[in-house]
């Protein structure tokens, strides 16, 4: 994938140098431009996030289903039939059911804002370029005071095989976080977050940040020739963004690959994970054992440590306070970029278990809670 640059050219200059110059110069300094410009122009012709290969259904409709306090349903194929159903209204728990000629075949875990069902989306496409489309559920997790943050846990499924989904979080999702790569003939995903950077100029600020990924056989590989995005958080990208909310206010929409596609977007090679780690790592082991409960979001994994000894870790946190031990995120030591916030792969344990890692670790004294960054090794 070919990523946008911003280009700045001194035309007053070039102008006064132009007379002076040759045929043969003049014809040189034209291609030159017009390439520069063309670049500007690149990212957008090969990537499309209102494809025809990307086709998203229509707003799920209430229904009935034993055992569910609340459910909402939405038909995305003759066979196949999506549910949202909330089974605590306390808790704000319930679960996704996936059926299959009316044949309960996947049910996960899933989060009912305020005991909403119907705030969940579903689109179809070939994710891992079989020609084959898979589906992906963006649910709506709730959102933000002050500038209306919103999360979303996306959960793709491989309709063929009826496995278990691969999870993760992103926030402000919306048009462009699955996008169609027209040079692969495939789907693939940007996922994005809002994090607390420092630049050089001007300071500590807000940034929109963008990690772009494939799927490929139940796991997300980085895109390693796509660099991270950054956009710093100016008047100019809060009035984009509210523009944004405002035309899609029936689902809390965005658009994350226009704005980060925007001049004022930065690229940058190191992972704004890696400013968590701070000196040599508190801690190395291998990783023994991985626990899954479909009844809920997070993971238990078993690490033999070096200095520590046998520790069981939660991944991703539950809720401040219910946890001793607490991965934050996990980092690809190959790449250097971090995976998505909450992401579990479709089956983790394969993914995981054997895995050397750094672990670089902070204590919460306010939680009693240690917080780790996993940099996976191998």
């Amino acid at each position: 994938m070919i990523l946008k640059r911003t280009v700045e050219v001194d035309f007053t200059n070039l102008r006064k140098e132009y007379c002076t110059m040759t045929v043969r110069k003049k014809t040189l300094v034209f291609c030159i431009i017009l390439m520069l410009f063309m670049s500007q122009f690149s990212f957008a012709g090969n990537v499309r996030h209102d494809n025809k290969e990307i086709k998203k259904y229509a707003r799920p409709k209430d229904s009935i289903i034993n055992g569910c306090i609340n459910a909402s349903c939405l038909q995305i194929k003759d066979d196949v039939r999506i549910c949202k159903c909330l089974k605590d209204k306390e808790s704000y728990m319930g679960s996704f059911i996936l059926y299959q000629r009316q044949i309960q075949k996947i049910r996960w875990w899933t989060a009912c804002n305020f005991g909403d069902t119907s705030d969940f989306e579903v689109l179809e496409c070939d994710m891992d370029g079989n020609g084959k489309k898979e589906i992906i559920v963006a649910n709506f997790n709730g959102q933000s005071c002050g500038m209306g943050v919103t999360y979303w846990t996306l959960s793709i499924i491989d309709p063929q095989n009826c496995r278990r989904p691969l999870f993760f979080d992103v926030e402000d999702y919306g048009d462009g976080s699955i996008y169609w790569e027209e040079k692969e003939k495939r789907c693939n995903i940007l996922a994005t977050t809002w994090e607390g950077l420092s630049d050089p100029k001007l300071g500590a600020g807000l940034y929109f940040i963008g990690r772009f990924f494939r799927y490929k056989s139940g796991i997300l590989e980085p895109l390693t020739d796509s660099k991270i995005r950054a956009r710093r958080y100016l008047f100019s990208f809060q009035n984009e963004r509210g523009n944004t909310f405002s035309k899609n206010e029936d689902m809390d929409t965005g658009a994350p690959l226009q704005w980060l596609t925007n001049p004022k977007t930065e690229t940058r090679k190191l992972d704004p994970a890696f400013n968590e780690l701070k000196g040599l790592p508190t801690d190395e082991g291998i990783i023994k054992d991985v626990i899954i409960n479909p009844d809920v979001k997070y993971i238990k994994i078993s690490v033999s440590l070096k200095k520590e000894g046998f520790i069981q870790y939660t991944y991703p946190e539950i809720n401040s306070g219910e946890a001793k031990y607490v991965i934050d995120r996990f980092v690809d030591s190959k790449s250097g970029i971090s995976y998505p916030n909450a992401y579990i792969p479709i089956d983790p344990k394969q993914w995981l278990v054997g895995k050397r890692v750094d672990i670089f670790s902070r204590y919460d004294a306010t939680w009693k809670e240690t917080h780790s960054l996993f940099l996976l090794k191998n």
